[in-house]
């Protein structure tokens, strides 16, 4: 956790069930083959580069329109154990954090998000 945008989705994950069996990348990366994994690892890495150089994060984080079938699929490819004796929507239609929303917790703006959740950052060495 290297900014300050994403102390209450870390504070979640760790606090949660995803903190002890799981790291970001878990979630948030393709994992069908090692280059789709690195060529999505790489143009996210110069999105979230531009964003906080420009200083224009967003108020509200959410998933990128790329993003979303990724954890989707990666929702589905940990979980599936779940999934063999019921019939799902489509994943289209529905995604899994549509009933899952405590996976992070509630969406927050940066201004409103809950001080007690956020985990104290070690200094900064100034």
């Amino acid at each position: 956790m290297n900014c300050h945008v994403m102390t209450d989705a870390y504070a979640s994950w760790q606090r949660g069930s995803h903190g002890r069996v799981a790291v970001c990348t878990d979630c948030h990366v393709p994992h069908s083959n090692p280059i789709a994994k690195l060529a999505f690892k790489g143009a996210d890495g110069l999105k979230h580069s531009y964003v906080f150089t420009a200083r224009s994060e967003p108020q509200v984080l959410r998933l990128s329109a790329g993003a979303i079938p990724v954890v989707q699929a990666n929702c589905l490819r940990c979980h599936s154990n779940h999934f063999k004796m019921i019939r799902l929507a489509a994943p289209s239609e529905r995604k899994c954090w549509d009933c899952h929303s405590n996976v992070h917790g509630e969406v927050h703006g940066l201004s409103a998000s809950p001080r007690p959740l956020r985990s104290t950052l070690p200094r900064a060495g100034l």
